[in-house]
């Protein structure tokens, strides 16, 4: 037993650079490739060889293909981002278009604006005439005139 951790150990040392490189490293870190390992060491048959080879195979490929999809979806991602950024620039929201070429104000403000100015308005208009007049005789006057006068007036100066 001792002779094969002699001889194990030798084999370790010999091959300190090649252990260096992460991927055999992370490779030997596995227990059951150390194992096998120290198998073809200590009887390198070609059955024990090729398991390691293939056992070292198949963990490459994982690093790889795992790297490929890892990169492939980066990209795909940025790719992504680039074309959705293409698409809504060249088709934009109309609300969001410039309502006109000298203005860059886009519809949905001047359209805000709008819905805002036609509250305020059908506000005025739920108060009614008679609670608008702010000058004391137009109210008197106003006071003065029958309901059919005063129906009239609130209805010719609210419906335009």
């Amino acid at each position: 037993m001792k002779m094969r951790d002699s001889v194990l150990t030798r084999y370790l040392k010999e091959n300190e650079e090649q252990l260096k490189n992460p991927i055999i490293n992370s490779f030997l870190s596995i227990p059951e490739n150390m194992e096998l390992l120290k198998q073809v060491i200590n009887d390198p048959t070609d059955t024990l060889i090729n398991r390691i080879d293939e056992s070292f195979k198949e963990f490459y490929f994982r690093i790889r293909f795992t790297s490929y999809l890892s990169k492939t979806i980066h990209f795909h991602s940025i790719n992504f981002d680039k074309s959705n950024k293409q698409t809504s620039d060249r088709f934009r929201l109309v609300l969001d278009k410039p309502l006109n070429k000298e203005t860059d104000t886009p519809l949905i403000d001047v359209l805000a604006v709008t819905a805002f100015k036609e509250e305020i308005n059908e506000l005025e208009m739920s108060l009614g005439i008679e609670e608008q007049l702010t000058n004391y005789w137009l109210h008197e006057g106003f006071q003065q005139l029958t309901e059919n006068q005063r129906q009239i007036i609130s209805l010719a100066y609210s419906m335009g």
